[in-house]
């Protein structure tokens, strides 16, 4: 008898989580699980939308948010077991991020901190290095490079993944989902010129995926985009994307397999059409998307540019 792929289980289990993400869909009307995407705009009549999605689709609550009567703590989530690293201060120059927290973070890539790789349970430090070095690289594919942010050109980003998931994957970037996991600005948006500003850490931990060892490297970071705008512009200059991702690799011979199982966060000062297709705009400075029902938020804006802020966070654009 042949013997059986070993990766077999996962790639079921991988189909397994499509169906049910469809099955959710015509259940729910755009279905309900692991991913979270939350919206906000940092004007004083600005909008704040929570959108939850497991692999592809959104619930959207609302929530209108005001500018803060004084400065209040903020919903923080508890760092993950494992070893981590967090990212240090950035530049002082004058730049689009004056006035943010993201004034302090460091531009691009140096953001992107990696723990010093040592064996964590049956994974060597060898195994470990190799899988900090490509989740790094991933996060600079779906968050900084220009064929993916501007051109919307996700391949080189999927060609990372494992290649039994490689498919689901680029079906979904084809169409509204993943907007905070893979950045993409929309069309009628123009970045300005500098890198993004990016703070958070990174944690690697032994775990498991499919009842099968896997190394796990968690990401958590903000990023901020800063846009070129005109000088009468009365909308948002930034915005600011918050996601959490979970990488698992598996081992399959001699190789490791990286897959991308998990991600939630939530987007910042954002235009709220752009964010229902999956993109990426400062919000334009018109009305606020509200609900009549909705309270004001307790917590500064600048909260949400913190990264130890919660992920799971309440918000509104008017759902549509």
């Amino acid at each position: 008898m042949a013997d059986q792929d070993p990766l077999a289980q996962l790639e079921e289990w991988g189909r397994g989580v499509e169906r049910r993400v469809r099955r959710r869909q015509r259940l729910e009307a755009f279905g309900r699980a692991s991913r979270r995407f939350l919206r906000a705009s940092r004007r004083p009549a600005a909008a704040l939308l929570a959108l939850a999605v497991l692999g592809a689709c959104g619930v959207f609550g609302l929530r209108f948010i005001t500018t803060p009567r004084s400065p209040r703590p903020y919903a923080t989530a508890s760092a993950p077991d494992g070893v981590s690293a967090t990212s240090g201060a950035g530049g002082t120059a004058a730049s689009p991020f004056d006035g943010t927290p993201a004034a302090a973070f460091p531009a691009g890539r140096a953001g992107i901190v990696l723990p010093t790789a040592a064996a964590a349970g049956p994974w060597p430090a060898a195994d470990v290095r190799t899988a900090l070095d490509r989740v790094s690289a991933a996060l600079v594919a779906s968050h900084l490079d220009e064929r993916v942010l501007v051109r919307h050109d996700t391949s080189a980003f999927v060609a990372m993944l494992a290649p039994d998931v490689r498919r689901w994957w680029t079906s979904k970037l084809q169409g509204p989902h993943y907007g905070v996991t893979v950045v993409r600005i929309a069309a009628d948006a123009r970045l300005a010129a500098v890198e993004p500003r990016v703070s958070g850490r990174t944690t690697y931990r032994a775990s498991a995926l499919a009842g099968r060892p896997a190394l796990e490297v968690i990401t958590n970071y903000v990023w901020v985009y800063a846009f070129d705008v005109p000088a009468d512009w009365t909308g948002s200059r930034t915005v600011v994307v918050h996601g959490e991702e979970h990488w698992f690799f598996v081992r399959s011979g001699t190789t490791l397999r990286m897959y991308l199982e998990d991600t939630k966060g939530y987007w910042g000062s954002m235009d709220c059409d752009a964010s229902r297709k999956a993109l990426t705009a400062p919000w334009r400075g018109g009305p606020a998307e509200v609900v009549p029902s909705s309270t004001p938020d307790d917590e500064p804006q600048e909260a949400y540019y913190q990264p130890d802020h919660a992920l799971e966070i309440a918000g509104s654009c008017a759902d549509s």
